[in-house]
């Protein structure tokens, strides 16, 4: 089984970058928040057929909060040390300027049931 989390806005792109089920549904999550639904509602479970076997999927979202603003929010509000961290171990991050309540992404679950 393989549990991860991941981001349209991956910070760590080897380890966050969604597939193409758990991208389309992220999209989903974003149109849904949009019409004004209530992200603590957003989860989809699936029993998928890929080319390597059949497998469940689990999407749960991740909303943003308050805490998660020193690393994820908008650049400006990062403190510099922060930000030099971040610039270091991750020069291609993307997981920056994010607003309160938006999907910041979500937990995926992936388990053979062949």
């Amino acid at each position: 089984m393989r549990v991860t989390r991941v981001s349209l806005r991956p910070r760590n792109r080897v380890l966050g970058e969604p597939d193409s089920w758990e991208q389309k549904n992220l999209l989903d999550f974003e149109r849904r928040l949009a019409k004004g639904e209530k992200i603590e509602t957003f989860e989809v479970s699936q029993v998928v057929n890929e080319p390597t076997g059949r497998y469940y999927r689990y999407l749960k979202a991740i909303p943003m909060g308050q805490p998660c603003l020193a690393c994820h929010g908008p650049v400006a509000g990062i403190p510099e040390g922060v930000k030099a961290q971040l610039a270091s171990d991750y020069p291609h991050d993307r997981a920056v300027n994010f607003q309160l309540g938006q999907v910041r992404g979500a937990v995926s679950v992936k388990k053979s049931i062949d």
